[in-house]
């Protein structure tokens, strides 16, 4: 079995990008034969075929581009897989909205995992040429008929915990409503904790407008301080120096890896009641995280992280969000495939 596993254009820290390199660790852990698709400048140790020579964020004129500029360069790196298909058993995109592009020019099976929120129609397109389809949480994709449900996952092996008592809070994320980053601030300005944004403010008005409006009149490098960008090997210590994730999305999103990560470098998550946290955290309190509405409910518990177990964070990430109980799913799904090809 020869898998090409094809990563997302825009660069090498975003959440798609990330649980591909997951995948492809542990792929190779496993001696899986497969060769990774992605942009020439991605950092890598295994086989590796470029599809466009630098990724997306990497690029000088990214800001600059036009939108049908960029549209062919995002299509054009996924469906550079289709000029080596001859090698491979089956295709393992992580792009969904290109994925019918490459499926309809693919000989072999073609597999994509949904990163984001789907409707029915861009759905059933897909499925129209025969893609099969990959969720991340049941409330990420509702009564759509996925082929599995396969959640996001960390090489906890690798991923060094600290169970000493935090200095900060942290929030992670893109600066959008979505992400509820004006809510991390207010939780951090009632429990009165510094609080850490890292996190790109974006070149779109909207993102724009967000960030001057909710963000920036409280970033004052002191109680709340902004980074837009951290090296990804330097991401550890930030969480492992964090007392609370503070996750206080607004709308819903798909399987978030920053939870995770918290989780597996012993941070406890404080977070909001909207999906998919409370199918990836059922009830409502455990000793490595509490989900809440309620801001107050929220600052109070930021206020007491002795409250809260940091092992106890260690052990649910190890029980729930490792990359191996990822990588059997999806060989399995691989193998029932080919078997009914």
């Amino acid at each position: 079995m020869k898998i090409a596993l094809v990563a997302p254009a825009f660069g090498q820290t975003g959440g798609p990008e990330v649980v591909v390199q997951n995948l492809a660790q542990t792929f190779s852990e496993n001696h899986i034969d497969f060769t990774l698709f992605a942009p020439g400048d991605w950092k890598t140790d295994y086989p590796h075929i470029p599809t466009i020579p630098q990724s997306l964020w990497g690029m000088t004129d990214f800001s600059k581009q036009a939108e049908w500029e960029r549209r062919n360069l995002i299509f054009g790196s996924q469906t550079a897989v289709l000029r080596h298909q001859e090698r491979f058993n089956l295709i393992h995109l992580h792009s969904q909205r290109s994925a019918y592009a490459v499926a309809i020019g693919a000989r072999v099976p073609t597999v994509v995992t949904l990163h984001s929120r789907i409707d029915s129609v861009e759905f059933e397109q897909m499925k129209s040429v025969g893609i099969y389809t990959v969720g991340l949480t049941q409330s990420q994709v509702g009564s759509l008929p996925v082929d599995a449900i396969i959640g996001n996952g960390l090489p906890l092996n690798s991923m060094r915990p600290s169970f000493d008592s935090g200095e900060y809070l942290l929030a992670v994320g893109r600066l959008n409503m979505q992400k509820g980053v004006h809510q991390a601030i207010e939780i951090a300005k009632k429990a009165r904790k510094k609080l850490i944004i890292i996190g790109r403010v974006g070149i779109s008005d909207i993102r724009q407008d967000y960030f001057e409006i909710h963000i920036k009149p409280f970033v004052d490098g002191k109680q709340i301080v902004l980074i837009e960008s951290v090296a990804r090997e330097e991401m550890g210590d930030y969480f492992r120096h964090a007392s609370f994730l503070i996750h206080s999305i607004t709308l819903p999103e798909s399987n978030p890896l920053v939870v995770m990560e918290a989780l597996a470098h012993g941070t406890p998550v404080l977070g909001t009641t909207i999906a998919p946290l409370p199918e990836m955290f059922p009830g409502t309190a455990a000793p490595a995280f509490l989900l809440s509405n309620d801001l107050d409910t929220l600052a109070e518990a930021a206020r007491h992280p002795e409250r809260f177990s940091r092992e106890a964070a260690r052990q649910y990430a190890k029980r729930h969000f490792d990359s191996q109980t990822m990588a059997e799913k999806y060989i399995a799904l691989y193998q029932k495939i080919l078997a009914s090809r």
